[in-house]
């Protein structure tokens, strides 16, 4: 994946927990690691333009793309008669017709398109899987990286709590004598 598509990625990453904290602080519901991941997910651009590039990949991966099959072109045909003779009409026809193309051999060519297509579609699914697996991995470094935080602050405040127990029993202590 390109620097650009990570630093996206991140981003995505960055505003769907900052969006999830936001909603889990107005609601007071915990925010889970599937609800983070599919956050993530549905707001992902590179994950949809991954999935647009595989859904082309698999409608280009036919026979006809390939050469196998006909092509068949409508077309429309004007021709106009110039009078020569000042008081004539002019006319014009519009010969419509349809036009049949079958290739019977052109060597090996339409097999190795057609390889080259089932190549491209192959490789659409793999980036796209890969695209997917790169956000959902970011997604769970994030969220643990979010909880390690929160449990190190919820230690830190209880740290606080006995610290200042600690200081008022030595402050009674001092004053008792």
């Amino acid at each position: 994946m390109h620097t650009t598509s990570r630093r996206i990625a991140n981003f995505t990453v960055a505003v769907a927990l900052c969006l999830a904290t936001t909603v889990t602080a107005h609601a007071q519901a915990p925010l889970t690691l599937q609800e983070a991941i599919q956050i993530a997910l549905d707001h992902n651009i590179s994950l949809k333009l991954a999935q647009g590039e595989q859904k082309v990949a698999y409608k280009n991966y036919h026979l006809g793309n390939a050469g196998f099959l006909p092509t068949v072109d409508a077309y429309l045909r004007g021709e106009a008669t110039h009078p020569t003779q000042p008081c004539a009409d002019a006319t014009a026809q519009v010969i419509p017709g349809i036009e049949l193309k079958w290739t019977v051999f052109n060597g090996l060519a339409g097999f190795y398109t057609y390889q080259q297509l089932g190549q491209r579609h192959r490789t659409a699914q793999l980036q796209t899987q890969q695209a997917l697996q790169t956000q959902v991995a970011a997604v769970i470094k994030a969220y643990y990286a979010l909880v390690l935080a929160q449990q190190k602050q919820r230690v830190l405040e209880g740290a606080l709590a006995v610290a200042q127990q600690v200081r008022d029993m030595a402050q009674q202590q001092y004053q008792l004598g």
